[in-house]
């Protein structure tokens, strides 16, 4: 703080500067106030019945609330917010060049960093890209074994999601079951899968079912999970203080959610519902109540496939391909030129185009 920079080259005028600042005309110059063009528009306030006063907030970049960097510049009347500015690109991890400087084994490993807390997307994404370059076409029991690792990906998700969504509302009652439900589940996810799903996520590899999937009393703790959720639904559909805090807050149109190019569970709760903080929270719950049954109709199956190695020699072309990830599509452009490592990656992440709301 207050230091000062001079362009002064001998020690006898550096000197002569510091004890007698006023008669150094660069010294006078930097002390001559400056204009800040960076100015805040407030919006025109309405009169209420309850008078507020408008309240600039600046959050972050670091934020007990967020799960990384993240400035949120908000204007705020009373408890209504009537503007918000996010500012993100604090924490840039070099994802992309990191993967073109290795070959394609490495660059799995770095694919799975995309998102932090939904690897399996992102490593099924980078997989399905390299087998749509090898022109090689899983067999339908592998799909379905895939399918349920990312289901029940999402699935915890919403878990931890809403634990701390009721912990910001200060639900204390809605904060304590969804714990119990979130930690209840993981438990059961430890105990599911025989092999962790990153080790037979791979370039053409298929594994039979028995050898990854949990017991059946795992599975069925599974089902007990997803038949849970319902009640939890519509015990927050007929809650009055839940809505009067969550319900006709915070509403997206579809339009505007769809030239954004937003997916998943925010985009259905504006298609299907009214768009609101509610509906967002009902759609996530029955998108989990959906994933739970697919997983545990998979895992209760115990199909088999032909056992088949991994394959990492990728042909010349491009590639494009879509996962549904835990906050919507995740998606994935890559490029090869025959050689030994990706020589175009391009990622869209659906995080990326809510922050433009």
């Amino acid at each position: 703080p207050s230091a000062r920079r001079i362009t002064s080259t001998s020690v006898e005028s550096v000197l002569e500067a510091i004890f007698h600042p006023e008669q150094s005309a660069e010294l006078a110059n930097i002390d001559q106030p400056r204009i800040d063009e960076s100015t805040i528009q407030l919006p025109q306030k309405q009169e209420q019945e309850i008078a507020t006063e408008l309240v600039v907030l600046s959050l972050g970049p670091i934020q007990s609330f967020t799960t990384g960097p993240l400035r949120l510049l908000l204007i705020c009347d009373g408890e209504q917010v009537l503007s918000a500015q996010v500012e993100a690109g604090y924490a840039y991890r070099g994802i992309v060049p990191a993967m073109i400087q290795v070959d394609w084994q490495q660059a799995l490993h770095i694919a799975c960093r995309l998102d932090p807390l939904a690897p399996i997307a992102s490593q099924l994404a980078y997989v399905r890209a390299i087998e749509q370059l090898q022109g090689w076409q899983p067999l339908e029991p592998v799909v379905r074994l895939r399918e349920a690792a990312l289901a029940l990906e999402r699935a915890a998700n919403v878990f931890w999601w809403l634990v701390r969504f009721a912990n910001i509302l200060a639900d204390a009652s809605l904060t304590t079951r969804s714990y119990r439900l979130a930690t209840r589940f993981a438990d059961h996810i430890s105990q599911c899968w025989r092999q962790a799903p990153s080790t037979w996520v791979l370039p053409q590899y298929s594994v039979s079912a028995p050898a990854v999937a949990g017991t059946t009393e795992t599975i069925a703790q599974l089902g007990q999970i997803a038949d849970e959720l319902e009640p939890m639904k519509r015990r927050l559909e007929r809650k009055r203080l839940f809505a009067l805090r969550t319900h006709g807050i915070g509403v997206l149109a579809t339009g505007r959610l769809e030239a954004a190019d937003v997916s998943g569970t925010v985009l259905q709760a504006s298609k299907h519902g009214a768009g609101d903080i509610q509906s967002r929270l009902i759609a996530r719950l029955e998108a989990a109540m959906s994933d739970l049954h697919v997983a545990v109709e998979t895992l209760a199956a115990g199909e088999s496939a032909p056992a088949h190695v991994a394959n990492w020699e990728v042909a010349a072309g491009t590639a494009h391909v879509m996962v549904r990830g835990p906050r919507g599509d995740i998606g994935l452009h890559l490029e090869s030129s025959g050689g030994e490592k990706p020589v175009g990656v391009e990622w869209l992440r659906p995080s990326a185009a809510l922050l433009l709301l």
